[in-house]
């Protein structure tokens, strides 16, 4: 699979997203479960192969009190670039998480 596009689950509370593969998975484009007025949302990756992002991918999970949840499974390999973890880690007001889980399994 191939992501380039733009997914949008943005709401009051954040929104949930899953993009599940038994292939590998690029990501490329955006992935946003933003909360308005709580919360951030959920995006869940799984792939039993391989999960692969670039550096144009966003994934934002912010909300308006506390950031939401990324998590990625992968069997084979997880390739993401630091940068995309940094802006999380760096500057949690703006983007806020309650959760980042990378695991190979």
């Amino acid at each position: 699979i191939i992501h380039s596009g733009n997914i949008y689950a943005n709401g009051a509370f954040g929104g949930k997203i899953n993009v599940i593969s038994k292939d590998s998975i690029k990501l490329d484009g955006s992935i946003l479960a933003k909360g308005i007025t709580d919360k951030g949302g959920k995006v869940i990756i799984m792939s039993e192969n391989a999960i692969e992002t670039t550096p144009k991918n966003v994934i934002d999970v912010s909300g308006q009190y506390k950031g939401g949840e990324i998590r990625t499974l992968a069997k084979k390999n997880i390739k993401i670039p630091k940068k995309t973890l940094d802006k999380h880690l760096n500057n949690p007001k703006k983007y806020p998480l309650d959760e980042i889980f990378v695991q190979k399994i």
